[in-house]
């Protein structure tokens, strides 16, 4: 028969109870506890009920056979301990091929052209004196070049 309306205190205890089915710790002091489970038969009813159903949850709990884990754990790959290991190796190979190939285009092939460096006056070979002669001879803009009979 359901009960429409507990006290407060009532409320508090069965919360308590609650509590200790879900194994969470208690806010209510024991002896408080105690003492109205022994005085409430309504509250006392329901702490033997959940008493009752928390036995018969631990009925339907399984357990795992104890061979269960190391059985599991014989069958999964076996992680490599020189994973690491190969990972480095691999990165130091591929670092020292880039500079074998950085040092190889340096000695051989960049020498190996004959064409002097390119100055910042023009293409190689160019000569600036000639551009300089042709600046210095040539008059102002607006100036007229052709010379007149006096």
């Amino acid at each position: 028969m359901p009960e429409t309306s507990l006290p407060q205190a009532c409320i508090r205890i069965r919360e308590a109870v609650a509590e200790l089915s879900r194994g969470d710790s208690l806010v209510t002091p024991p002896e408080v506890l105690r003492a109205h489970l022994e005085a409430c038969e309504s509250c006392s009813r329901f702490w033997l009920d959940m008493r009752q159903i928390s036995l018969s949850l631990d009925d339907f709990l399984i357990t795992a056979p104890s061979e269960l884990y190391p059985n599991v754990r014989r069958s999964l790959p076996r992680r490599s301990k020189t994973a690491g290991v190969r990972l480095v190796l691999a990165f130091a190979l591929l670092t020292l091929a880039m500079a074998l190939m950085a040092w190889s285009w340096k000695t051989f092939i960049a020498p190996s052209t004959d064409m002097p460096p390119v100055t910042p006056g023009g293409a190689p070979g160019d000569s600036t004196d000639k551009a300089d002669k042709l600046a210095s001879n040539t008059p102002p803009a607006g100036t007229c070049t052709t010379k007149q009979a006096e």
